[in-house]
């Protein structure tokens, strides 16, 4: 089963939609019937009103056929974290196979996984007010009208990568040891064929950090890599110049104290999207670091 099962708690702008017609959820293949009180999120996978907030995560590459029985075990590692599920449930979302997971917090979490042989994705319902009830009558009749689109209903030498479909940046060279293994929700997930080093590539809307620098999402990213690996230290830090791209760097290690011993961070942005580069490296040496810069010479923005 995927480690990437993520939750984004990002508060994005909002455009105001009302319509009937089913509606792409941003950066994904899913369409859903927008009702009034209802704003899809701007090139994000999100939906607003005034009691909820709802984000979506399409797990490319991944089938629910393939994944449901590890969906089952995730009760079990909440409560190793300390998570309460007041319920946890089989059943269908529209005509996908799903499992509900309704989470004991404030404010009321609901997550839905769900899917079919050709793809797995995620949704997580949230309450805005701390202490207010999910409506599932509500909830359900919204989201029991998503469905899922291939890229092309005719010809699937048609279908686009994720990094063809979504992505706001290319890559120049195709020569290069790094395949994408994974894309959820904006984050694009690459491993490297001769090692253990892997890359992460979050995409964010320019809108949600317009106001803060790059430096700011570097110490967001450094804060919660922290909060999980205490002994990270910060080795470098300071801005930085890569392929005439301006943004914000920040070297951590462990010293030696975890299997992957250094963390590369670089955030900018451009005029689409603000990006956070992470790769995490196994040892913490020259050759890592040339690596990940040599990858981020190979970025080429839209």
């Amino acid at each position: 089963m995927t480690k990437y099962i993520i939750l984004i708690l990002i508060s994005f702008i909002t455009l105001d939609l009302s319509a009937q017609d089913k509606a792409n959820i941003p950066g994904t293949n899913l369409t859903i019937n927008l009702p009034d009180g209802y704003g899809l999120g701007f090139d994000a996978p999100i939906l607003t009103s005034e009691d909820y907030e709802i984000v979506f995560l399409e797990m490319a590459g991944l089938n629910y056929a393939k994944e449901k029985d590890d969906f089952d075990d995730l009760e079990v590692k909440y409560k190793e974290e300390g998570i309460i599920i007041e319920k946890n449930i089989t059943g269908k979302l529209g005509s996908y196979d799903a499992r509900f997971i309704f989470v004991d917090k404030e404010p009321k979490l609901l997550q839905i996984f769900f899917g079919d042989s050709s793809f797995c994705a995620m949704i997580n319902v949230g309450a805005n007010e701390r202490t207010a009830d999910l409506n599932e009558e509500e909830i359900m009749a919204l989201l029991s009208t998503i469905e899922y689109k291939k890229n092309s209903d005719t010809n699937e030498e048609d279908e686009k990568s994720p990094l063809e479909e979504h992505a706001h940046f290319t890559l120049k060279s195709d020569d290069t040891k790094w395949q994408v293994i994974q894309y959820i929700a904006g984050t694009f997930g690459f491993q490297n064929d001769d090692n253990e080093d892997a890359v992460l590539i979050t995409q964010l809307p320019v809108q949600s950090v317009a106001l803060s620098a790059n430096e700011d999402l570097a110490m967001t990213l450094v804060h919660n890599f922290k909060e999980k690996l205490p002994n990270m230290k910060v080795i470098e830090e300071g801005k930085q110049t890569i392929n005439n791209i301006e943004g914000y760097r920040v070297i951590l290690s462990n010293g030696g104290e975890e299997a992957m011993d250094l963390l590369y961070i670089f955030t900018f942005t451009s005029t689409k999207s603000a990006f956070a580069f992470q790769a995490i490296g196994e040892h913490n040496d020259e050759a890592t670091k040339k690596q990940f810069e040599d990858f981020l010479q190979n970025i080429e923005l839209k």
